[in-house]
């Protein structure tokens, strides 16, 4: 592209340059140098044009490096603020925790997760002595529900299926002036994740 440019330059300046007519003779033509960087008008606009294109490209790459970097950062920072795994053994069919907070600076909670009895038909859970939700699971061995605790919507999900079971709660945030028994929850930011791995044996 810089060539380009040079070339257009000199030719300029050498249209400047009178030519020697001699009186006997023809006019001279220009040197063979001087007419190998003459260029039209298209060359030079073609030129121009690829060399626009290729500086939009490097912007875009730019910006999508930038962007990537954004992502991480926020992934980072979810992982080192709102995370939290338990790992429990079970005892009197039931999984017990306590202090579990399902926001930052929030209430501290004692969650128990039970069984009727060994065949773990029917589950129950249970937070602060209050029950909060039932389940079959001989029809919802993997399930989820919302939850309403502290006016914020917790996501309850279990999967009894893997071993060791699996339990995690996601509280979202909400907009200020909307209700949390709106069906668009999913939709909101996901604020704080307890992860539950639950040992039987």
């Amino acid at each position: 592209m810089r060539r380009s440019f040079a070339k257009l330059r000199f030719s300029e300046d050498t249209k400047e340059q009178p030519l020697v007519v001699p009186h006997s003779e023809q006019p001279s033509q220009p040197p063979l140098e001087q007419h190998v960087d003459y260029q039209s008008e298209s060359s030079v606009e073609e030129s121009e044009e690829e060399s626009e294109e290729e500086s939009e490209e490097e912007v875009v790459e730019v910006f999508v490096e930038e962007t990537s970097s954004e992502e991480d950062s926020k992934l980072s920072l979810f992982d080192e603020c709102v995370y939290q795994v338990f790992q429990v053994q079970m005892f009197n069919n039931a999984f017990s925790i306590t202090n579990v907070r399902f926001i930052a600076d929030g209430d501290a909670h004692h969650i128990e997760i039970s069984f009727d009895d060994w065949t773990e038909r029917f589950m129950e859970l249970t937070i602060d002595s209050e029950t909060i939700y039932e389940v079959d699971t001989s029809l919802q061995i993997v399930g989820n529900t919302k939850l309403n605790i502290e006016d914020m919507v917790v996501y309850f999900e279990w999967d009894l299926i893997i071993k060791p079971m699996k339990f995690s709660f996601r509280t979202r945030g909400l907009p200020l002036g909307i209700r949390s028994d709106e069906y668009n929850w999913e939709d909101y930011e996901v604020l704080n994740l307890i992860e539950i791995e639950g040992i039987e044996w």
